[in-house]
């Protein structure tokens, strides 16, 4: 069995470009980190869609954590695949004074808001006094 976490196996995927986004073989381990450069636009989201599962090659394989991307049947199953990356965009806020981690999880902090408190009793008036 092997010790990576990702697996490109052959992959080949059109994405629009002049020639189709090919990963003759690529393996990330648990100690390894990867950035993509050298890609256009397209072919960094291509590959971003492959590795999430979020898009299937046309030929070849991608294994994440030992799961076949293709074996995905679920907006469930989806959705749950996804709690295992971190991914940082060239959209991505970034906070200095942050860590990596609370950086990664600031999407699902604003997307869960706490409870809205009663603020009625703090209603203040921000008119001019004439």
């Amino acid at each position: 069995m092997s010790d990576a976490w990702v697996v490109f196996d052959g992959v080949v995927k059109p994405y629009g470009g002049a020639t189709p986004l090919t990963v003759p073989r690529l393996s990330i381990g648990p100690v390894d980190r990867l950035v993509l450069s050298g890609l256009d636009a397209g072919a960094a989201e291509m590959f971003t869609h492959l590795l999430t599962g979020a898009a299937l090659p046309e030929t070849g394989r991608v294994s994440v954590f030992g799961q076949d991307t293709r074996a995905i049947r679920t907006d469930t199953e989806w959705l749950t695949s996804l709690d295992r990356f971190g991914l940082v965009s060239n959209r991505a806020v970034l906070l200095d004074q942050s860590s990596i981690a609370a950086n990664l999880a600031l999407p699902f902090t604003l997307a869960n808001p706490p409870a809205m408190m009663n603020t009625s009793s703090t209603t203040t008036c921000l008119r001019p006094r004439l």
